[in-house]
C-alpha cells in the first residue's frame, strides 16, 4: 500500500470520488493539509500502477510458458 501503512490515506483518497468532494474540503475535514493527500493518492496511483505492470509481466510469462507447451 501506500507509506502510511494503513488504510486512512486509502480511505481519505476514496472520499475524493464522492460527489462534490475537493481536495480540499476532505483535508480539513480529516485534518491533514491538501498536501498530504495529494501526496497519498500519487502514491496510490504509482502502487496501483506497479501492480498493473507486475500482472502484465506475469501474464506475458505465463503466455509464453503455455505457447512453449503448446509447441
Amino acid at each position: 500500500m501506500c507509506a502510511t501503512g494503513s488504510n486512512t490515506a486509502s480511505n481519505a483518497v476514496d472520499r475524493l470520488h464522492e460527489p462534490g468532494a475537493t481536495q480540499g474540503s476532505v483535508a480539513r475535514e480529516l485534518g491533514i493539509t491538501g498536501t498530504q493527500l495529494k501526496t497519498w493518492r500519487l502514491e496510490i496511483e504509482a502502487f496501483g500502477s506497479m501492480e498493473a505492470k507486475h500482472r502484465q509481466k506475469a501474464d506475458a510469462a505465463e503466455l509464453e510458458r503455455l505457447r512453449k507447451e503448446n509447441k
